[in-house]
């Protein structure tokens, strides 16, 4: 993907609540395929979400922490378990 970001962990932070995640997600969504008419950015204190017509999640994980194997890991573990679908 063409969105390489190379920043540090107080860039990130600074950069949390910025608008610009806005059309990060709107490039992502784009290159990804995934249409929609709505996309809403979720309150987290760890990560940029954002809600995409109620029916995806975009995460944004933090680059200096393993949360993305665990999350991975986790969604793994629910599987089938669930009342919704998980990836």
């Amino acid at each position: 993907m063409s969105l390489a970001l190379n920043v540090s962990g107080v860039d990130f932070e600074a950069g949390l609540r910025s608008p610009a995640w806005d059309r990060v997600a709107l490039a992502i969504c784009g290159e990804a395929g995934v249409n929609f008419t709505r996309l809403d950015r979720a309150e987290s204190s760890d990560h940029v979400v954002f809600l995409i017509d109620r029916s995806f999640v975009l995460k944004v994980f933090r680059p200096w922490r393993n949360c993305f194997e665990r999350e991975r890991k986790g969604l793994d573990f629910v599987n089938g378990r669930l009342s919704f679908q998980t990836p």
